[in-house]
């Protein structure tokens, strides 16, 4: 802990009074629940030093963007490769919403890397965190959802149909998981997807069959519908004697 700040923290007294100061608050806070004493560290230097940055991820989603900016540095080896990012944004087959929102992520980075950078972002954002830990991290609370295995689960349908099926038919992983972690509907505890918007699903996946063979897909939709049209799903797109093949 002593040499990440020693490392991080820029070399002027009253900065190093202040990150001090900010992480003890925090610490106090977050006392009683499993603590990760660099996470701590990194949100209290982000706090600081990016304050803009902070702000933005916390209006727009934090746990999301911040992995987000994981996956960027992951693929471009620093976030300080801002035009490169800008280059993949732009290319992407993303939805427009994601694209605005990536473009303004981006803009800010750029921005910090342009003006006095007092400390490297990318010591921040180097790995990935559970999304429960850095909830708790962030807020200073549980996260814990008790969830009985024999509760009915409850189908809904997306606030944006269209939306969620870009998302989940994307090329981006994590937008795979935003599908349903970003809806106002679907992030709600034992739900399910409805029928409907599956069906609507289902006949998109027949063009685009390579989803069903990808682990991390279906993994991540399996948890967000029922045995039933899990098996349909195998059924329809899935099946090598389906027409006769």
């Amino acid at each position: 802990m002593l040499d990440f700040f020693v490392k991080n923290i820029p070399k002027k007294p009253r900065k190093i009074i202040r990150t001090i100061a900010l992480y003890e608050s925090k610490n106090r806070l977050i006392r009683g629940l499993n603590i990760d004493y660099i996470l701590l560290a990194k949100l209290t230097l982000l706090e600081l030093f990016a304050p803009k940055l902070f702000r933005f991820l916390q209006s727009k989603g934090f746990v999301r963007l911040f992995k987000r900016l994981v996956q960027w540095r992951e693929e471009h080896n620093s976030l300080s490769q801002f035009n490169t990012i800008k280059d993949d944004i732009l290319k992407s087959n993303l939805p427009d919403i994601d694209r605005f929102l990536f473009l303004e992520l981006q803009k800010i980075i750029e921005h910090i890397y342009k003006g006095r950078v007092e400390f490297e972002l990318d010591v921040i954002f180097d790995k990935a965190y559970d999304d429960k830990l850095l909830k708790e991290h962030l807020y200073f609370k549980s996260f814990t959802v008790n969830v009985k295995e024999s509760e009915i689960k409850k189908e809904v349908a997306p606030v944006d149909i269209e939306l969620f099926i870009n998302r989940l038919l994307s090329e981006d992983e994590l937008l795979w998981q935003d599908a349903f972690k970003e809806d106002a509907n679907l992030k709600e505890p034992n739900t399910i997807l409805d029928n409907t918007t599956f069906n609507k699903l289902l006949e998109k996946l027949k063009e685009k069959t390579e989803f069903i063979e990808h682990p991390t897909w279906l993994e991540n939709i399996s948890n967000h519908i029922n045995n039933r049209q899990l098996l349909e799903l195998f059924k329809e797109v899935h099946n090598p004697f389906k027409d006769g093949k």
